[in-house]
């Protein structure tokens, strides 16, 4: 099982992490939109175990086969126990505050 998600941005990204956090990893198809300063994505919390990212439609075929040979290896639940709980989120925003009591 895998996901295909295609997307051209995405603020905090929860529908996303809903998806990863159910185990399922995702093929993605990343239209960027902006043209702004700094870059925006589909998948703004994402790493490389949770599934591959793709910036154009060649390399969405020409990667397909490259995902499908390592669907096994990804896991994107890990990416949210580790990065994404409720505990991480105020052990970073602690340690954000942290900077201005110095």
């Amino acid at each position: 099982k895998f996901g295909f998600l295609l997307n051209s941005s995405e603020s905090q990204g929860f529908a996303v992490q809903e998806l990863m956090t159910c185990g399922l990893p995702l093929y993605v198809w990343d239209i960027p939109k902006s043209k702004r300063d700094y870059p925006d994505s589909s998948v703004p919390y994402f790493s490389d175990k949770s599934g591959l990212v793709n910036h154009s439609f060649s390399d969405v075929v020409k990667n397909f086969e490259q995902f499908i040979e390592k669907v096994d290896y990804y896991d994107p639940q890990q990416h949210i126990f580790k990065e994404l709980t409720y505990e991480k989120f105020v052990k970073n925003l602690n340690f954000e505050f942290s900077k201005f009591n110095k």
